[in-house]
């Protein structure tokens, strides 16, 4: 299993990019960014959303003349249909590289190709968002069943072992890069996540996050926010990978978010979420 590399601060995206220029040069990069359509109301988040995946194609296409591919997701989480078609076009171009940008369903449809895909390609997430950056620290994707309206693993093929960890070779947190509102949610959400750990047993985890949120609450530092979040995701528990007790956390969020986070939900709803 890989191990995750953090590379978090201002500006840093263009800093990595650059000195991994020769490397990323190699074969097409395939791009998996969040896309928001016209019919959605412009807000500061999802201003800074597509801000983020705009500087990344400048950067990549434009400054360093890499060639790239590109990915969008425009729905709350992936779908399988998302998977299959992202996992065409990095076929079809020879991407061994596929760079994560934007929202939680970025990160999720990245972590989803580089579990099914037959090649060994290197993972890059760039989350800018709260709910980004924790699905950045989960080696599991979350994927919507459009049939069953839940959210449900990717369904991968038989040589693939669903409890197999997905580590993406580098995480970037541009931390003057993350959308501003809701974080004092999500930091109070890394409390509850924490608390769920030690009751699950895993008191270590739980501590370090508790302290890590305390901490966050009341210096309103930007790392230690994004470290925060990094814990919180690592934390969390699907009930999955040799655990047989579901994440507490993860059930309160989806029954409140449609209430208090009202720009994750979609048309029809949040979907329940159904895990083995």
């Amino acid at each position: 299993m890989a191990t995750r590399r953090i590379v978090s601060g201002k500006s840093v995206l263009r800093k990595f990019l650059q000195s991994n220029q020769n490397e990323l040069a190699k074969s097409p990069i395939l791009v998996v960014s969040s896309f928001v359509s016209q019919h959605d109301n412009p807000s500061q988040y999802t201003e800074k959303v597509d801000s983020v995946c705009q500087k990344l194609e400048f950067h990549t296409s434009m400054e360093f003349g890499l060639k790239t591919v590109s990915s969008k997701v425009s729905s709350v989480f992936p779908t399988n249909a998302n998977i299959q078609s992202a996992l065409l076009a990095a076929q079809r171009t020879g991407a061994l590289t596929v760079i994560g940008v934007g929202s939680g369903a970025a990160m999720d449809l990245t972590k989803a190709i580089l579990k099914e895909s037959d090649k060994e390609i290197t993972g890059i997430l760039v989350p800018s968002t709260c709910g980004a950056i924790m699905a950045s620290a989960t080696s599991l994707p979350l994927i919507l069943d459009t049939q069953e309206e839940a959210l449900i693993l990717p369904e991968f093929s038989d040589n693939k072992s669903k409890s197999m960890a997905v580590d993406p070779a580098t995480v970037i947190i541009e931390t003057n890069g993350i959308a501003d509102i809701h974080k004092d949610d999500a930091v109070y959400a890394s409390l509850a996540i924490g608390v769920d750990a030690i009751y699950r047993g895993d008191s270590d985890n739980g501590s370090t996050l508790l302290g890590l949120a305390s901490k966050a609450i009341d210096e309103k530092d930007e790392k230690l926010f994004s470290d925060t979040l990094l814990s919180a995701g690592s934390t969390l528990s699907y009930g999955v990978a040799g655990s047989s007790v579901r994440s507490s956390p993860l059930a309160l969020a989806a029954s409140l978010i449609p209430i208090r986070c009202v720009h994750f939900t979609c048309e029809r709803g949040l979907p329940s979420i159904s895990l083995p």
